[in-house]
């Protein structure tokens, strides 16, 4: 999946419902991944939390007698971190999180809208400008990436043509006032 790929996604499903459609930007998705986590977090605190947080998956390794999973050729993960999965797991494998978002961290890593630039993190610089030419940010960790790699922390930048076999996507769209009064919010 390309960055342009989904970016196409957004356009059509915007031009077949009427409502915009967009990835979210680099900040957005990083709120998201931080406030779902109870307590927020910026990477995993141990590989012991990495199975209820991230769907990994992995080969069996027989070491000392002891089943492990060999992740990405980095080392061994303990086996009980096998998500059943060779490579995605099904959509909220693991459960969602407290905002109700699934795999924000893990099984796929994510395409934002933002053009790759260095922290610190300076809004008005034109990362969030879809026209903007030049590499885009790919967040959070996949099934392929060692566990040191899955975290909300996590940013590599991909040309925004190239298309990466571990990266996928979600959507956002803006709430409409409607729905914020049905929900009983402000």
């Amino acid at each position: 999946m390309s960055w342009l790929d989904a970016r196409e996604f957004c356009r059509r499903l915007s031009d077949i419902t009427g409502e915009r459609f967009e990835l979210p930007t680099e900040a957005q998705w990083e709120y998201a991944a931080r406030a779902a986590a109870e307590p927020p977090v910026s990477i995993l605190p141990n590989l012991a939390d990495a199975a209820f947080l991230a769907p990994l998956a992995g080969q069996p390794l027989i070491t000392g007698g002891v089943e492990h999973l060999w992740v990405d050729g980095e080392g061994a993960a303990p086996a009980s971190h096998d998500d059943g999965h060779v490579v995605t797991a099904p959509v909220g494998v693991s459960g969602t999180d407290r905002l109700g978002l699934a795999d924000m961290i893990g099984n796929a890593a994510e395409w934002t809208l933002s053009r790759y630039a260095p922290y610190p993190w300076i809004d008005e610089d034109g990362r969030n400008d879809p026209a903007a030419l030049g590499p885009r940010v790919v967040r959070s960790g996949s099934f392929f990436d060692p566990p040191r790699r899955v975290s909300a922390a996590a940013r590599w930048a991909y040309p925004e043509w190239r298309r990466v076999f571990n990266v996928g996507f979600r959507i956002v769209a803006p709430i409409v006032a409607r729905e914020v009064a049905e929900a009983g919010r402000p």
